[in-house]
């Protein structure tokens, strides 16, 4: 493949052919790469981690790109002591329930961020075209080492919202009944999850638990958000060096979920499944300088959860079991026209799994399907089955995740028999990998059919999806400090799954002395025999939706 050159004077890129340095920044990408694991990369401070070996090669593929490309450790938001403590934490647990977890190096992973210029005359149109062409000459480039296991471009991810507008409302004043009718999922099945019955046992408002959100941006100010003196409760964690979104649609939807999760118990708006929580905290994988991921960020918001204590004088560490990760992200791959789980990419699937073999819930949804405004795909297919993922990938060297489960509540094989390596023969692997996060689907809820839930046109399915729950007219905050009717999507759906997770595991806490592991959580709020089960759930093949009284019964220890 041929690129155009760029020539290099006093630090300013010359592009062939122009008198003066006169050019306009194109565009941005990202590239994911994977060394394998018995290869030692560079650590020295101020040196680039590409190994003395492919030094060559990789001056060769700088001088052939015009633009600035830049390599750095993916996971660079946690320290080394913070990622070894997950990885002991992760393989005792795993030991412990007869697991064999072999984690990958971790920080072999590295993050290839790259700019392309063009010349300032340059229709968009081309410069956008060049740059794809540039982006896929690296990709194509690296794939060849063969001591590399992965090599592809990450796009960056969405929330997982439709595109509908925002429908305020008013409650009457004075609201003395926070738990407003229109709140449906907290009524009792089939219309919603039962939470209100839930709620009279101890531990069922989220006491005890802690809560992380993974999105882009927040009204943390909103007044339903804040204690009885007005201060915030929710704290922001930049360390991963993500930044708050401006964007409105991304404010609204992160002040939605909020809103569904832990809104106040007070006299306004609505209220929260879990208003009780020991912490809330929000991380944002968005950043300016296009150096942050959802994978980082992922292991940031673990790495959290890392306890410190001290006894006899030797220092233990320990990660905390109380905490529920919600990612609030759907991936897009240049390959395809559809959204998909976050963790389709190996990143991100190899972030999510260290964190919940560690002990931390992470519930993720399963995407909205269709990207918006797509003319490749025909018009009656609007979302993905996820047992078939791989003829949706293509040839994509993102399709090594496989998202397919025999059996999602009862499976004991997590990950690959062996980790497929390039140019070290045959790779035998396990017919699906489970990144033990909880999956959910979004329905829609018919009153007049005799109460029934079915499968949201826009909600991805399969067997990998654990649960589901109302991915449309939900009620809860907006971004302007008042509360709307109409979220949507798979975002709703799994922001309501987190709460019900968030209930369950205090009142599993109140009645047990410790909370639920993530395996068994999943398999609590997706135990078919227990939850409300879709229209017609062989075709919507979405799980169920959490009962949460009679799966309390069950598994937390409620009478």
């Amino acid at each position: 493949m041929h690129v155009a050159r760029r020539q290099r004077s006093a630090g300013v890129v010359r592009v062939p052919g122009q008198s003066s340095p006169r050019v306009s920044m194109a565009s941005r990408s990202q590239i994911v790469v994977k060394f394998g694991d018995d290869v030692a990369l560079p650590t020295a401070l101020g040196r680039h981690p590409i190994p003395e070996w492919h030094e060559r090669e990789w001056a060769a593929l700088l001088t052939e790109l015009p633009g600035r490309l830049v390599a750095t450790p993916l996971f660079r938001s946690v320290s080394r002591l913070e990622l070894e403590t997950l990885v002991r934490v992760a393989k005792m647990r795993s030991e412990r329930a007869h697991e064999d977890y072999r984690p990958p190096k971790f920080e072999n992973y590295l993050w290839l961020n790259y700019q392309s210029v063009a010349p300032a005359d340059v229709p968009p149109s081309e410069q956008e075209a060049q740059h794809l062409k540039a982006t896929e000459f690296i990709v194509e480039s690296i794939s060849k080492w063969t001591d590399v296991v992965h090599c592809y471009e990450r796009l960056e991810d969405e929330t997982p919202a439709l595109k509908r507008a925002s429908t305020p409302i008013t409650f009457a004043a004075p609201n003395t009944d926070p738990e407003h009718p229109l709140q449906r999922h907290l009524q009792p099945a089939p219309a919603g999850l039962a939470a209100k019955a839930l709620w009279q046992y101890e531990g069922a408002s989220g006491v005890g638990q802690h809560f992380v959100d993974i999105e882009r941006g927040w009204n943390l100010a909103h007044k339903d958000l804040s204690d009885a003196s007005g201060r915030p409760r929710v704290t922001h964690d930049r360390r991963n060096g993500g930044v708050r979104s401006r964007k409105a649609s991304d404010i609204t939807h992160g002040t939605s979920v909020l809103g569904i999760v832990c809104a106040s118990h007070n006299a306004i708006n609505t209220i929260g499944l879990a208003p009780a929580l020991e912490s809330m905290q929000v991380i944002s994988y968005v950043s300016g300088t296009g150096d942050t991921s959802t994978a980082d960020t992922i292991m940031r918001a673990a790495a959290n959860q890392i306890a410190s204590s001290i006894d006899q004088r030797r220092v233990s560490m320990s990660v905390r079991p109380t905490t529920v990760i919600l990612i609030e992200a759907h991936a897009r791959l240049r390959s395809s026209s559809f959204y998909f789980p976050v963790e389709v990419y190996p990143d991100t699937f190899d972030a999510i799994d260290l964190t919940t073999r560690a002990g931390i819930t992470v519930i993720e949804p399963a995407g909205n399907g269709r990207v918006p405004d797509t003319r490749d795909v025909p018009l009656d297919r609007f979302s993905v089955d996820l047992d078939d993922v791989q003829s949706y990938l293509g040839r994509s060297a993102e399709a090594k995740t496989l998202l397919r489960s025999l059996n999602p509540n009862q499976s004991t094989q997590r990950r690959p028999e062996t980790r497929p390596e390039r140019g070290g023969g045959s790779a035998k692997l396990a017919p699906y990998q489970d990144s033990g996060a909880i999956m959910v689907g979004a329905a829609t809820y018919q009153a007049r059919d005799g109460g029934r839930w079915t499968r949201l046109l826009e909600s991805n399915y399969g067997a990998r999806v654990n649960c589901f729950a109302a991915g449309e007219n939900v009620t809860t905050l907006n971004a302007q400090g008042g509360s709307a009717i109409d979220f949507s999507g798979t975002s709703s759906a799994s922001a309501i799954i987190a709460g019900a997770a968030l209930m369950l595991q205090g009142v599993a806490q109140a009645n047990q002395g410790a909370p639920l592991a993530p395996k068994l959580l999943r398999q609590a709020l997706g135990d078919a025999a227990l939850g409300t089960r879709s229209k017609a759930p062989i075709t919507d093949k979405i799980g169920v939706m959490p009962n949460l009284p009679t799966m309390a019964q069950k598994y937390a220890g409620t009478s």
